[in-house]
């Protein structure tokens, strides 16, 4: 999510993010759920692999499934924590990571431990951690800003000027050095109606040129199969 994330934030293409953001939950909330299952049904063969005492086999085994509930919950306050990094909140990225860790586990498993001992329901922190820190997110998201998140968009918390406006951003696809060539006139021409300065234009585009050439003579050479590259432009006023 992170590596991802970051080429797409850097492009600015909220669409990309939004995909990028989903698929990471979905396939790590639900590979995380069936590994958890997995685990909890196991358990007890699990236990067993360290040690043959039936006493502690049970207590490992009855562990086990208790911490294994908290995993698809981690996994989405994984990809939260990663996303926010390229984004620029990197204060609630690193808010979360230490509240969850340092606030959300300790005290829990303090509280449970002087009431019932490092047995039984002790085990439950993670999951009560992960259960506080999700919801931690979504008060902050709320307060900030001023509704309660409900979608992936909502939950990506991009900030307001992320993005260029419509009709400011140019994306285009190339496969050979034809393609690269009406590429950057194309690249020129949005320049120039944008900034209107000619020497702007010109060193953009011969960028873009140089930049896809090398390309096309370093990366597509293996003459295995097709190559595509994708290339997007951005305006701003500022």
């Amino acid at each position: 999510t992170l590596m991802l994330s970051s080429v797409f934030t850097g492009e600015e293409d909220r669409r990309a993010c939004h995909r990028t953001f989903k698929s990471a939950w979905v396939i790590g909330f639900t590979s995380n759920a069936v590994l958890a299952a997995l685990i909890a049904l196991f358990a007890t063969p699990i236990a067993r692999l360290y040690t043959g005492d039936a006493q502690v086999v049970a207590s490992a085994s009855l562990a086990l499934r208790f911490v294994v509930l908290s995993m698809p919950l981690a996994s989405l306050i994984s990809v939260v924590k990663n996303f926010y990094q390229p984004i620029g909140r990197l204060a609630f990225a690193r808010l979360i990571q230490v509240v969850e860790f340092c606030v959300f586990r300790v005290v829990p498993a303090a509280i449970i431990a002087m009431a019932f001992g490092i047995v039984g329901a002790f085990w439950l922190y993670p999951l009560i951690a992960e259960t506080a820190t999700l919801i931690m997110i979504v008060a902050i998201i709320w307060g900030k800003t001023g509704h309660f998140p409900r979608t992936v968009d909502d939950f990506m918390f991009l900030p307001a000027s992320f993005g260029a406006a419509p009709g400011n951003h140019l994306d285009f696809a190339a496969r050979n050095k034809e393609d690269v060539l009406n590429i950057k006139d194309i690249a020129y021409d949005f320049c120039i109606v944008r900034n209107n300065d000619e020497h702007v234009a010109a060193r953009l585009s011969l960028f873009v040129e140089e930049m896809c050439m090398n390309i096309i003579d370093h990366g597509f050479s293996d003459g295995k199969r097709d190559h595509e590259m994708h290339i997007r432009m951005l305006y701003h006023d500022d």
